[in-house]
């Protein structure tokens, strides 16, 4: 593959340096503030990139989650309003750099991999394994890599972040991630991080690292390639995300969905997450790392399943027993409130009458969780 010695000399870096308690939350610890961009800089070489993001951003003490860390995107936000909220009424509006999809420029300076090895179905991948597997490829590359706080040897988690030719949007990256994860990163790849405004965790405190100097990959070489293989360019058009506006709500229809968003009670003996008509044991295998994007999703395609017609307390009760299989950890973690808020947010999807599950899957990746 081609490469480009001298990179492409815009390599952006926005900080998330804010951690804080939160008085939500009942913890006594600080966590990383998932909205506010603390600070940004473009730096001339990779290089400079590298020496930021391992040593500025290395959180400075122990971190007892992976909440309590630093955080980092390759892309640029704009300065503007945000409004929030405190508690049920109160609202307010704050001017700053904010972590979301509104703000962010479709532009990332780096090609970012998290190799997660969550897939039991193929062998794991170490930092030596990719290095290799980059030069199989016959890949000088420039690269270098970092443990995760949930690192250990039974499971190894790690990111590698890539030099690259130009900037390149998030759509891309993905294709990117597409070509590595077939080619060196043996299926042990996440390649849910490259939605709008997705973010990195920093190096926690006790992180390992690895540098390796080399050159830039050509971004177009590898799209290349991807648009060329039929069953990678059919995987990255799966994870794409629509862009598309949502499908309004008739007048009606949010009446209905306003009523059922505000009942708490359960209709039938029949609403459980072992009912087909509701939820689809396939679910229970979904990769994500993170429990609280799976609740997300399950929630999210029960209520599409449902076909818009399940109460605020049917779908908490789904929720109870997909917490139960998992010995409570959503609700020891996150707390009961922040599962309402997760109901509330998929309840305000409009289910259009005859929805296959095909759009459905479409309507839920094109909402904007700000939660």
């Amino acid at each position: 593959m081609p490469f480009d010695h001298a990179g492409h000399g815009q390599y952006i870096v926005s900080d998330m340096k804010h951690v804080a308690i939160k008085p939500y939350k009942k913890t006594t610890f600080p966590e990383l503030s998932f909205n506010r961009i603390t600070n940004q800089h473009v730096f001339g070489s990779f290089g400079e990139l590298q020496k930021h993001v391992l040593t500025a951003l290395r959180y400075p003490t122990p971190c007892r989650t992976k909440e309590e860390c630093y955080g980092w995107t390759p892309t640029i936000f704009a300065e503007r309003e945000k409004t929030f909220r405190a508690g049920q009424e109160d609202e307010y509006v704050r001017f700053g750099r904010w972590r979301d999809g509104d703000g962010e420029t479709d532009a990332m300076s780096v090609a970012v991999f998290d190799v997660d090895n969550g897939n039991a179905a193929f062998p794991g991948k170490t930092e030596a394994d990719v290095a290799q597997g980059f030069a199989d490829l016959g890949l000088d590359l420039g690269f270098f890599t970092y443990t995760s706080f949930s690192d250990k040897p039974s499971q190894r988690k790690f990111r590698v972040v890539a030099d690259i030719t130009r900037v390149m949007s998030r759509d891309e990256a993905r294709q990117l991630a597409v070509f590595f994860e077939t080619h060196v990163f043996g299926r042990q790849a996440d390649l849910s991080i490259y939605d709008p405004s997705d973010f990195l965790y920093a190096p926690p405190h006790h992180s390992t690292v690895t540098t390796q100097a080399g050159l830039s990959l050509d971004v177009d070489v590898v799209l290349g390639l991807v648009a060329d293989d039929a069953d990678m360019a059919a995987r990255a058009g799966e994870l794409r995300v629509e862009t598309r506006q949502l499908m309004a709500a008739p007048p009606e229809a949010k009446m209905r969905m306003a009523v059922l968003a505000t009942t708490g009670a359960v209709r039938g003996i029949g609403v459980s997450k072992h009912n087909p008509k509701y939820y689809n044991p396939a679910w229970d295998n979904d990769p994500r790392p993170s429990h609280w994007e799976k609740m997300r999703a399950k929630l999210g395609k029960t209520w599409m399943k449902s076909g818009g017609t399940l109460t605020r307390g049917e779908l908490e009760l789904i929720a109870a027993e997909i917490d139960a299989e998992d010995q409570f950890y959503f609700n020891r973690r996150h707390g009961h409130g922040r599962l309402i808020e997760i109901i509330k947010w998929v309840m305000s999807t409009y289910v259009p009458p005859n929805c296959d599950q095909q759009l459905a899957t479409r309507l839920m990746t094109m909402k904007k969780a700000d939660i």
